[in-house]
């Protein structure tokens, strides 16, 4: 299994005047080298030194450094059943979109009862409920608010919390802005079934990005 970092504004990561991609499961910097021959050594890193800071691993373990605060996002690239991809291929996009508001106890309570629930594929509906329950324990908190929405009603939430989760379900429409880059801004997407964890931070490096007229099911959750 693998575990990479991107460090965007750290030199650790060029190689001569450039920086080497990283592409196992969507969690990506892009190479791009600095204008010219004789570029500055460094001058790359400087303008991009507000790109986030990510770690991403294909191990549950990944999330054990969600306690770092040098670190802007924690990805659990993880491998879903090949029943899953299978069902997303066939899904059809359902109504309105799920939101919802309370303690972890209400919310998974509703997410079983609530009709428009049952648009969903049933696995995917208990992940949400496992998903929530997790970044409730990791954050220390009861509370959360979350919403499921697909195609042009996914919305990027504000940020605030102790702790935010996406996951795009079966698909990569949903990415974040990697940072300034010297010829225009680079956006990386997720990689279908990741989960994203995004520590609440007063000064956010993290962009998030929708390709709406690609999106099937994704999740938002914030615990607050």
């Amino acid at each position: 299994m693998f575990a990479i970092e991107s460090w965007p504004d750290h030199e650790g990561i060029g190689l001569d005047d450039h920086a080497a991609g990283l592409t196992p499961m969507g969690a990506t910097l892009t190479a791009e080298r600095a204008p010219g021959p004789y570029a500055a050594r460094g001058r790359f890193f400087r303008e991009r030194a507000n790109g986030p800071h990510v770690r991403a691993g294909g191990l549950e373990d990944t999330l054990a450094h969600l306690p770092r605060q040098d670190l802007d996002m924690v990805i659990w690239a993880r491998t879903p059943p090949g029943s899953w991809a299978d069902a997303m291929r066939c899904f059809s996009p359902p109504g309105p979109t799920l939101r919802l508001k309370g303690t972890i106890e209400t919310v998974s309570q509703a997410i079983r009862d609530l009709p428009q629930a049952r648009a969903y594929p049933d696995f995917l509906m208990e992940d949400v409920v496992q998903s929530a329950s997790l970044a409730a324990a990791l954050s220390g908190s009861n509370r959360l608010s979350l919403s499921l929405a697909c195609g042009s009603e996914v919305g990027i939430p504000e940020p605030g919390g102790r702790m935010s989760l996406l996951c795009a379900y079966g698909h990569d429409a949903v990415g974040w802005e990697s940072g300034p880059a010297l010829s225009g801004g680079q956006s990386t997407g997720f990689a279908p079934f990741s989960l994203a964890f995004i520590p609440g931070r007063e000064e956010a490096r993290l962009h998030l990005s929708v390709d709406h007229s690609r999106c099937g099911p994704v999740l938002f959750l914030r615990v607050e």
